[in-house]
């Protein structure tokens, strides 16, 4: 059974059944870290990475990126780190996300979200030119949430600056945007530079 599925043409988590979802009791170390691993090994796996396992960390290799996931017991408190070339990310494996007041909890669907994130995260940063490369007649694909499940739009730069800096560009919609109020083909748009996920030169 796969742990992913794709949503919007993003990679995502399945939500985690409630019987699958494990609460803080007395867990041990050795139970802790096996579970978080052969879930970071199996989603590894899954999305094409090739993996080498240690007793505390994995190394991650694909085209795409490469990545280093540690794992740090301390009961409660436990963490796992993940860093490649452009992120370095922690994140605590127990939430309060049942409420307050109630037994916290780590939940497989959350890391494995988190994971991806990181993935893409790091891709994007890593593959992105520097801003004064991006010129007029460029295409570029922008979205609102970089790293998440947000619409991707293609459009062709006018120019560099607009009325909100020069970390804007002018752009022309080649392709409608919007659920509730869509912004037709044609449509001139102001894009941050950090919304954008991919581009190509057009001399």
């Amino acid at each position: 059974m796969t742990l992913t599925q794709k949503i919007n043409g993003v990679r995502k988590m399945k939500p985690t059944p409630h019987h699958k979802t494990a609460y803080k009791t007395n867990a041990s170390e050795q139970s802790w870290l096996a579970r978080h691993r052969d879930l970071f090994i199996q989603l590894a796996e899954e999305v094409g990475f090739e993996v080498v396992v240690g007793s505390r960390e994995l190394r991650l290799t694909h085209s795409i990126g490469n990545f280093t996931v540690r794992f740090h017991w301390d009961r409660e408190w436990s963490t796992i780190e993940m860093y490649g070339r452009c992120v370095d990310r922690t994140t605590r494996t127990y939430h309060h996300w049942r409420g307050d007041a109630k037994p916290k909890s780590h939940n497989d669907a959350h890391l494995g979200n988190w994971f991806l994130k990181n993935v893409r995260e790091d891709w994007i940063e890593s593959n992105m030119p520097p801003m004064e490369q991006i010129g007029p007649r460029d295409e570029i694909v922008f979205t609102t949430t970089p790293t998440g499940g947000g619409q991707r739009t293609r459009a062709k730069v006018i120019e560099r600056g607009g009325k909100w800096g020069n970390n804007y560009f002018k752009v022309e919609l080649l392709e409608e945007r919007g659920v509730r109020k869509i912004k037709p083909v044609g449509a001139v748009v102001e894009v941050h530079y950090d919304c954008i996920v991919h581009y190509k030169h057009n001399p």
